[in-house]
């Protein structure tokens, strides 16, 4: 997991993201992103509908995989973003932890990359 000061609290900033973010579409997940001024720590959030996957421990399980992904990679790529992993495959629950790993850091390199472009 990561820390509480790499997390959203309340709702409204998800809500930011949403409205204003960029997106970045794969196969297995769609991530929405902008960089916030306001805070020099990036922030994470993993969402998982249960249209996705109905049973609870599959949605919990793609959580805390992206989730620790996020944990190890986030602190090479990003600085000062605010990133939504939107996720509507479960075969994210059952793909090897190395495909996890590297659907991670290429999204996360796509949003260093744009967030550099944009400014």
């Amino acid at each position: 997991m990561i820390t509480s000061e790499n997390r959203f609290h309340g709702q409204n900033g998800l809500l930011y993201v949403y409205r204003k973010g960029r997106t970045i579409r794969t196969k297995h997940c769609s991530v929405k992103f902008v960089t916030n001024m306001r805070r020099e720590e990036y922030r994470a959030s993993v969402v998982i509908s249960k249209k996705s996957a109905k049973a609870a421990p599959i949605r919990n399980r793609i959580r805390r995989r992206i989730y620790e992904q996020i944990r190890i990679q986030a602190p090479k790529y990003l600085t000062n973003q605010d990133v939504v992993f939107t996720v509507y495959d479960q075969d994210l629950a059952i793909c090897p932890a190395k495909d996890v790993e590297q659907l991670v850091k290429r999204i996360l390199k796509d949003i260093r990359t744009q967030s550099s472009n944009q400014r």
